[in-house]
């Protein structure tokens, strides 16, 4: 995956959050709370009806909310992924 500017503006954070979706979905189990929270974030990234970076805010929150409930342990990819996603929310305001 490519790394994004901290200036990036929200269509390049957008394309950058499905290609990491995209590529943690085969690695989760179907039925895992997190698998359903990242399909249903991928439908609001791919058509957004509010700005990106606050969905990546709401992402981030709805990934830990639903790691907690998981019982299945990640692996370092696909931690290394969610942490990705994570980073993506991370914009700096002129400073």
């Amino acid at each position: 995956m490519s790394n994004v500017n901290w200036f990036a503006g929200g269509s390049e954070r957008d394309i950058t959050a499905l290609d990491l979706i995209n590529a943690l979905l085969p690695t989760l189990a179907v039925d895992s709370q997190l698998a359903h929270v990242l399909t249903d974030y991928q439908a609001q990234l791919t058509k957004p009806t509010t700005a990106v970076p606050f969905i990546l805010s709401q992402l981030n929150l709805a990934i830990a909310n639903a790691a907690k409930e998981d019982t299945t342990q990640l692996t370092a990819e696909q931690t290394s992924l969610i942490k990705q996603i994570a980073e993506l929310s991370n914009i700096r305001y002129g400073y």
